[in-house]
């Protein structure tokens, strides 16, 4: 198992305690993501896709490569990534994909995407996104298990409570 993180002391702290391995990379930036494509090995039978944040500013934050920090983050990584990945052949063809997304709960989402927004705005907005990847992704890979989750399933399975609730996760297939 490897995880991926942009602080270097947590990362290394968490792997440490699991005994996995860690790769560096800020998943706000597409130059890292791309890296990180490259870097990871396959094949991969699980990949989890959970990094995310939303702000609290009130002003939108934009990346050194032009893009809003929380959906770059929040949805444009994950798409990115799991795309470059299954591409290179990296992913099984019957593996699975969990992304922290929307889990169907898009009040109030916008989805005009090329419109940056600031703070809950840009992450309800890349929850949404990451829903209807997440449908789609299962129509173009029928044999592939594709779910989203709400963050805090994340949060359980990497605490030491390590219980999940049958109502905070979405499987999408070929049929829906």
């Amino acid at each position: 198992m490897t995880i991926v993180g942009r602080n270097r002391a947590q990362g290394a702290k968490i792997t440490a305690e699991l005994g996995v391995d860690y790769l560096h990379a800020d998943l706000s930036k597409m130059s890292d993501v791309r890296r990180l494509a490259e870097q990871i090995e396959g094949p991969i039978n699980a990949l989890a896709l959970c990094a995310g944040g939303i702000s609290t500013d009130k002003e939108v934050r934009l990346t050194n490569e032009g893009l809003e920090t929380t959906f770059a983050t929040n949805y444009l990584s994950k798409f990115a990534l799991s795309e470059m990945l299954l591409q290179q052949n990296k992913i099984v063809p019957d593996g699975c994909i969990v992304m922290v997304g929307g889990n169907g709960v898009h009040k109030n989402a916008s989805t005009v995407w090329a419109e940056p927004q600031a703070g809950l705005q840009a992450a309800m907005k890349a929850a949404f996104a990451v829903d209807l990847y997440a449908s789609e992704l299962a129509k173009r890979h029928p044999r592939l298990r594709v779910h989203t989750c709400y963050p805090e399933w994340f949060e359980r399975i990497f605490s030491k409570r390590r219980h999940c609730c049958s109502d905070c996760c979405l499987e999408y297939s070929a049929s829906r």
